[in-house]
């Protein structure tokens, strides 16, 4: 697969844009989390015809990228690529730098970390640490209250997905969570595990596996919809 990168200007602003030839036959933009243009086009296409193609969608792309951007701050995601900043639980943190050892210490919207920390995946995974055994605890819980449709000996493993939040394989009893649903409220999580375990019933999202999904948790559309501000958790390069 060829890939190409370049700057796009928008509205006096420049934005990566990335153009990819496939096996396809038509070509299709989309706007990530992180404000990246990303282009599939056709292996015949030229760059000039693909410009051209941006440029005639202009308008389109334009909205796309004032609604993603609303959502681009409101997350901090700036602060997050930079790793000024964490989210967990729903709550965003500051990183502040302190002159004590103590590995990490949470205060209101901060969090305190010894001067000569390094902000390395090492260290995320460390503060996410009690967090993963929270999830576990949610699971066992959940295991109980709906055993009508969990397989008694389902087991929990935690994933770095690069596309989604979780995954049931109904075949061999296992649910995959995300390891980045750390960073989601409580009501969040519980969403995607009873997604995940509806596909005990119905293996496909089709109109049953909705049904399903509703008589379980009348307000999913609304928590699906929340879940969509931290797809930005699921880019390359942000942990």
């Amino acid at each position: 697969m060829e890939k190409n990168a370049l700057k796009i200007d928008i509205e006096g602003n420049l934005y990566d844009c990335f153009i990819s030839k496939k096996k396809i036959s038509r070509i299709i933009m989309k706007v990530n989390a992180l404000l990246q243009i990303n282009i599939s086009c056709p292996l015949i296409f030229s760059q000039s015809k693909c410009l051209d193609f941006i440029d005639k969608n202009s308008e389109w792309l334009k909205t796309t990228i004032k609604e993603r951007r609303e959502i681009y701050n409101k997350m901090h995601v700036v602060e997050c690529l930079e790793r000024k900043g964490i989210w967990l639980k729903g709550k965003y943190y500051n990183f502040q730098y302190s002159n004590n050892n103590i590995l990490y210490l949470f205060d209101k919207n901060n969090l305190y970390i010894p001067k000569k920390q390094i902000i390395d995946k090492t260290f995320i995974e460390k503060l996410r640490k009690p967090f993963y055994n929270e999830i576990e605890n949610m699971f066992n819980s959940f295991k109980t209250i709906y055993s009508n449709i969990i397989p008694n000996d389902t087991i929990l493993t935690f994933k770095r997905l690069k596309t989604k939040w979780g995954s049931c394989n109904y075949k061999k009893n296992i649910i995959v969570i995300n390891k980045a649903l750390v960073s989601v409220p409580d009501e969040i999580l519980q969403f995607v595990f009873i997604h995940e375990f509806v596909h005990f019933i119905f293996p496909n999202h089709g109109i049953k596996f909705k049904e399903k999904l509703n008589s379980l948790l009348p307000n999913y559309k609304v928590l699906e919809k929340e879940l969509k501000n931290y797809n930005f958790l699921l880019e390359k390069g942000v942990f």
